[in-house]
């Protein structure tokens, strides 16, 4: 046969003939892309004979003395395939690629890569397919840097931007050290994500108080911070049967002063820790609350709460009793205010020239009703020179002396809202 095109259709009775004996050298090319051609020297050949065929892969060529008859063959559920015969050709190339780069086969890889189930495939192994899929299994850059549209992975770590990198558009970093990338973006030790006019939020695995690993977060637009405020993570007699673990946050520091801070410990492996929160200013333990008892080392003071809306620890602030005609007040001044108990707590004094029983302290000005007894409430004087206190649920203050001559009259005590 002269040089020839020749298409070659599945299940056919008999094998397409593609070389005549006496034709001389001639090159068979399979030009498809996908279907092998299976060759033979009679038409009665079968793809799966176990002799006597040979296969000629995609892509491929062979070239024969043309002494013999050759006949190809493709598998039944192939696809038309089209063989060239070249007359006097000896030799082709066998290209994996097509004009202008394009890979011409289906894909090329590495002996050991499963084409059929690329997540088996070994380490390292790989495959590069006609379709665009690249596959590298175990891939081994050294001292290489990949170039990404918004990314650059080198030496020095991982850098993520918002765009192109450049200047001023670092969003994240992976470094074992800290730096400054290529475009002048300085950037922090281990995982770090940046959140603009010098913020950032930097999981550090030495950086924290006492180099523990913490989550070290920077506000940005700071110029007097000197420790971050950050959360850390440890532990305390590490490997003992009385190990804990800790939990810190911190506010941070600025110009060194003091932070704020609470700590969690957990109770100890061995049991005998108790789990305990504490509260620090500067490093100093101020407050502890444990499982039974919360223990403070310092004052408690609080005067937000209202008489409706009473606080834990303080509900009120003192208020001045306003005395009726003819009493003048002494030191301290007569006063009153709400305890956390839901009782009145007075204080002060007072003298009036002609107090005589039931004179009325403060009838003009009684006092408010949220802090009105129920019930009438009478303070009996233990002193012969003060006079006794009655308590009424009008709001209203009346003295009682004890002797002839009394004055004065004391106010300090707790009366019940009962």
């Amino acid at each position: 046969m002269p040089t020839d095109t020749i298409v070659i259709q599945p299940n056919r009775a008999t094998a397409t003939q593609l070389v005549s004996a006496g034709d001389g050298p001639t090159l068979i090319v399979n030009s498809d892309l996908h279907n092998t051609v299976y060759l033979g020297n009679t038409d009665s050949i079968k793809p799966t004979d176990p002799s006597g065929v040979v296969p000629l892969a995609p892509n491929g060529s062979v070239a024969v003395d043309g002494t013999l008859d050759y006949f190809g063959v493709i598998l039944g559920s192939a696809t038309a395939t089209t063989v060239y015969t070249i007359a006097g050709g000896l030799s082709s190339f066998l290209g994996i690629t097509q004009g202008g780069g394009n890979l011409a086969i289906p894909s090329i890889q590495s002996p050991n890569f499963n084409l059929s189930n690329p997540s088996s495939s070994p380490n390292p192994s790989w495959a590069i397919l006609q379709s665009g899929i690249a596959y590298f299994v175990g891939l081994v850059l050294s001292g290489g840097t990949i170039t990404g549209p918004d990314y650059i992975i080198n030496s020095a770590g991982i850098f993520i931007y918002s765009g192109v990198p450049a200047l001023g558009n670092l969003v994240g970093s992976w470094a074992s050290v800290a730096g400054v990338d290529g475009f002048g973006n300085p950037y922090q030790k281990d995982l770090t994500v940046y959140i603009g006019n010098g913020g950032y939020v930097n999981v550090n695995s030495s950086g924290g108080f006492g180099g523990n690993t913490a989550v070290i977060i920077n506000p940005g637009f700071t110029s007097h911070i000197t420790t971050e405020p950050q959360i850390l993570a440890g532990s305390v007699n590490s490997g003992l049967v009385n190990e804990l673990e800790y939990v810190l946050i911190s506010s941070g520091k600025a110009n060194s002063n003091d932070d704020a801070a609470i700590g969690f410990n957990s109770e100890s492996a061995d049991g005998t820790i108790g789990a305990v929160m504490n509260i620090e200013f500067g490093g100093t333990v101020l407050a502890q609350l444990f499982k039974t008892i919360w223990d403070i080392g310092v004052p408690i003071s609080c005067t937000l709460g209202t008489i409706t809306n009473r606080t834990l620890i303080t509900t009120d602030t003192w208020h001045p009793i306003t005395l009726d005609a003819g009493w003048t007040a002494g030191t301290p001044v007569p006063q009153y205010r709400l305890t956390i108990e839901g009782n009145i707590q007075f204080t002060g004094n007072a003298s009036h020239a002609n107090m005589v029983g039931g004179t009325n302290v403060n009838s003009a000005n009684p006092l408010p009703s949220a802090y009105r007894p129920a019930n009438l409430h009478y303070y009996r004087s233990n002193d012969g020179n003060r006079a006794g206190l009655e308590y009424q649920p009008t709001g209203i203050i009346e003295a009682w002396p004890i002797a002839a001559g009394n004055t004065t009259v004391n106010f300090d005590g707790i009366v019940s809202l009962l």
